[in-house]
């Protein structure tokens, strides 16, 4: 499953490693440059992608849509609550 994260603090960074331990897609986004280039280094298996994620236009649309650029975005995004 692919599966987006906002936010790179204690909490997205221990669910992202969570779930790339459980051989999930994990992007995570964090809006602070410093910080997204550490975690780029620490996480390992995480895309970790410097952006707002309250910001959407500035995300890669790739991060999305799935491997190719020219997929349509999903008609409906599932939420998984743990």
């Amino acid at each position: 499953m692919r599966i987006v994260i906002a936010g790179g603090g204690s909490v997205g960074t221990a669910i992202a490693l969570d779930l790339v331990d459980r051989h999930h897609d994990v992007t995570l986004m964090e809006h602070e440059t410093e910080v997204a280039e550490k975690l780029r280094g620490a996480l390992h298996g995480v895309n970790v992608v410097a952006a707002d994620a309250c910001d959407t236009p500035l995300c890669p649309r790739s991060t999305f849509a799935g491997p190719t650029s020219s997929s349509p975005p999903p008609a409906m995004m599932r939420t998984t609550w743990w």
